[in-house]
């Protein structure tokens, strides 16, 4: 039927089947967590701006009332 040659043959074809797949998955989860934090960081820096404009604003308005 198959020799012992062709089993391990056979065997380490799905080995690497197996280790590609889980090489895949893994850079798929580092990508998707590195999308997450990168979207986490855009979030911040737009709420950092509106708050540097509210104080912009804030601070506009007590030179107005102080001049």
């Amino acid at each position: 039927m198959f020799t012992p040659l062709e089993i391990l043959y056979i065997v380490l074809s799905f080995c690497a089947l197996w280790l590609t797949a889980a090489i895949f998955w893994f850079l798929w989860q580092i990508a998707r967590m590195l999308r997450n934090v990168n979207d986490a960081l855009e979030e911040g820096r737009e709420v950092m701006h509106k708050v540097e404009a509210a104080l912009s604003g804030i601070q506009s308005k007590f030179e107005g009332v102080s001049s």
